[in-house]
């Protein structure tokens, strides 16, 4: 009588074992339907730009993934931020193309956020826009509406930029160079962002030879060449110059920030705390049903 209960128990902890391993297959073959499903559009956009695609961490994390990280917004660094991601944010694909005069990346980036409320781990995404330019101070632009404390972040001292009316009631501005600024923010670019506000992701920001900007979610092949456009055409009402491609890229498409990516490992392969506890804790499950066969 014992045995046959513990056999009945042991096939009843495997048909769970059994089953865990399906769901996790099943939702891992639906993220990677998903991710090409996205990279078939992003191809077909390529194709019709002229531009080229990258996948993986080394070929396509943009320059100022090193100024302002991949969801610096919603990663902390403490503890229990740590805990509960089970990857690590970063880039795994880019659409890179040469728009008008200016060089242009378009990074798509990723993070896994162990469960909470919801069955299963929880996929955040977001992706940034960033344009070669010439060397020239800092700047970041927002809508009045978006608040003034990302303005004021970053290396130097910023401080606020006078804009004329009727501009002033609409955007605001920070910059360690008051005379480049006010020739960057001139009545045609002032005009062109204050028309196309509703565009904005995170603030407009000049620094280190790049403009970028990022908006949550996924890239969509519908829309990401208007967002570019949007960029462009503020670039293109400035007294800015584009950057050398390959100095951005190389020929590659890799960036330095991209080369200094921690052994150049996708986001799906970093061990973290809470993939190393899910680890832990499915181990002890099938050993127990080991144990209970055997015994």
């Amino acid at each position: 009588m014992t045995d046959s209960w513990q056999f009945d128990l042991g096939l009843l902890v495997a048909i769970l074992v059994a089953i865990v391993l399906l769901v996790l297959w099943l939702r891992r073959r639906s993220d990677k339907r998903g991710r090409d499903r996205r990279l078939a559009g992003l191809r077909a956009v390529a194709g019709q730009v002229g531009g080229q695609v990258r996948t993986g961490v080394s070929e396509s994390t943009p320059r100022s993934a090193a100024l302002r990280p991949p969801f610096v917004d919603r990663v902390d660094g403490g503890w229990i931020d740590t805990m509960s991601t089970v990857t690590k944010p970063a880039y795994e694909y880019a659409l890179d193309v040469v728009r008008g005069r200016w060089p242009v990346r378009a990074a798509q980036a990723h993070y896994q956020k162990a469960p909470v409320t919801t069955p299963g781990p929880v996929i955040m995404a977001e992706y940034r826009i960033e344009i070669a330019i010439s060397d020239c101070p800092p700047l970041k632009v927002s809508p009045v509406d978006r608040g003034e404390q990302e303005l004021r972040h970053g290396p130097g001292q910023w401080s606020p930029v006078s804009l004329p009316q009727p501009f002033s009631d609409r955007l605001h501005a920070f910059a360690d160079d008051q005379r480049f600024a006010s020739a960057a923010l001139n009545q045609d670019s002032l005009d062109w962002l204050a028309h196309y506000a509703g565009q904005f992701g995170t603030p407009l920001a000049i620094e280190r030879d790049v403009l970028h900007m990022t908006w949550p979610g996924e890239i969509d092949p519908n829309r990401i060449m208007h967002q570019v456009d949007f960029l462009v055409g503020f670039l293109d009402r400035t007294p800015l110059r584009p950057g050398n491609p390959l100095a951005a890229y190389g020929p590659a498409g890799n960036s330095p920030a991209a080369q200094a990516a921690p052994g150049g490992q996708e986001w799906r392969r970093h061990l973290t705390p809470a993939r190393l506890y899910q680890l832990a804790g499915f181990s002890a499950f099938v050993i127990l049903v080991i144990v209970m066969f055997v015994t």
